[in-house]
């Protein structure tokens, strides 16, 4: 027979054992720590950190990726400085962070510069904007890895704050020497202008006799810099030239030619019309009532109201001339097209067959 004092043992310790599995210890408070770190610029470092517990999720975040950043996980040196890395631990509700600094010195088997060997700038002070997005970059920015001193050949171009400027047209030779080593870097650089051109000039005009027309222009593109001087010349005695403008002084057809800055840059044909008109007189193989003329055999002979040295051109057919008369054979349905360029006339005719 088991006396009561023997179960009530038993109960207490069934009771510790319960309060055994049901109350666990609280964890430690989770900490981490982490030292200075030291790296050359382009070496890769793993992050080392000591952490109380390896279960934990950790973060980290560089305050300055320009002189160092994360990549898949390891530390890379980008160019000299000191920055600082924050690290941040978390396990459920609890959180505790470390932060260190970072120090990225100079690689000595690095280059101290990411120039490349030729930079190619433009001249550029207005609507620079839309000079970028085209491809003329007046500035090249780069990143250094070691202390330098910079020498040029010429005043092309000036170097400040990693940046290169361009300032003027021509070529500079910029030497880069390490402050810490004999080693040095070149770079040649050209500046260019944009090269300009001449916008809302007219390729073809006709004007009456005695008629002045002023000429107006645009020198693209808007970002252009340089100088630009526009000129205009002929040698046509139909029309006369007078500062920017054109007075049609007799019938007949002309030419300015349109320079830029000493280059020719286009030309403008010119049409001074007489206020005469050309008309039919005549039709052998056909009639004609007003402009058009209405064939009745296989080859038309057309004798017009003025003569002397044209031109003439037929939609359809082939065209040439018998004494005063235009023949045409050939054809079919068109237009004639006929010109007077010595009488500034030109006049066009439909073909019905």
């Amino acid at each position: 027979m088991i006396g009561i004092s023997s179960v009530a043992g038993v109960l207490i310790c069934l009771a510790a054992v319960l309060c055994a599995i049901l109350i666990k210890p609280a964890p430690a408070q989770l900490t981490i720590s982490v030292n200075e770190i030291s790296l050359a610029v382009d070496d890769v470092k793993s992050i080392e950190y000591d952490i109380s517990d390896e279960t934990a999720t950790v973060s980290f975040e560089i305050y300055d990726s320009n002189i160092v950043e994360i990549v898949d996980g390891n530390l890379v040196g980008r160019q000299v400085g000191s920055t600082s890395i924050r690290i941040t631990a978390t396990r459920d509700d609890d959180r505790a962070i470390a932060t260190t600094n970072i120090y990225v010195t100079e690689n000595p088997d690095g280059p101290i510069t990411d120039l490349p060997a030729e930079i190619k700038l433009y001249l550029l002070d207005k609507d620079i904007e839309t000079a970028l997005a085209e491809g003329y970059n007046y500035q090249h920015s780069f990143t250094s890895y070691k202390d330098y001193t910079v020498v040029s050949t010429g005043n092309s171009v000036k170097v400040s704050n990693n940046t290169i400027s361009a300032q003027r047209e021509g070529e500079t030779i910029l030497t880069f020497s390490s402050k810490n080593s004999n080693q040095t870097q070149t770079v040649t650089v050209w500046v260019e202008s944009i090269s300009p051109s001449i916008a809302n000039l007219p390729e073809n005009l006709e004007l009456n006799k005695d008629e002045r027309f002023e000429l107006s222009y645009l020198i693209t593109p808007s970002y252009y810099t340089g100088e630009a001087t526009v000129t205009f010349e002929t040698s046509s005695t139909c029309i006369e030239i007078q500062e920017n403008t054109i007075i049609a002084k007799d019938f007949g057809t002309g030419e300015v030619e349109v320079y830029l800055n000493g280059e020719r840059a286009g030309t403008i044909h010119i049409l001074v019309k007489s206020e005469e008109e050309i008309e039919i007189e005549k039709v052998i193989g056909g009639t004609f009532e007003g402009d058009t003329i209405y064939a009745e055999a296989d080859v038309l002979r057309i004798r017009l109201s003025k003569s002397g040295e044209m031109s003439v051109y037929c939609t359809s057919g082939d065209v040439s001339r018998e004494m005063d008369y235009i023949v045409l054979s050939d054809f079919d349905d068109g237009i004639i097209y006929v010109s007077f360029p010595e009488l500034g006339l030109e006049k066009s005719f439909n073909i019905v067959k």
